[in-house]
């Protein structure tokens, strides 16, 4: 029984097929629907919504 759980754990790894799910530019901006926008580093002390809103005045 033991044989059979290793063997079903060692098939769950799948780390080395893994790719990333998303690929930043390393050009510091993104371009959405023709609008270039910066890429800006993330506060982790800050809520996202606070930091959005504070980038953005305007809004």
């Amino acid at each position: 029984m033991f044989s059979r759980v290793r063997g079903f754990l060692s098939c769950q790894n799948y780390s080395h097929t893994a790719t990333p799910a998303i690929t930043l530019p390393s050009s510091g901006s993104a371009n959405f629907a023709g609008v270039e926008y910066p890429l800006l580093p993330l506060d982790q002390h800050t809520p996202l919504l606070f930091q959005w809103f504070e980038r953005n005045p305007s809004r």
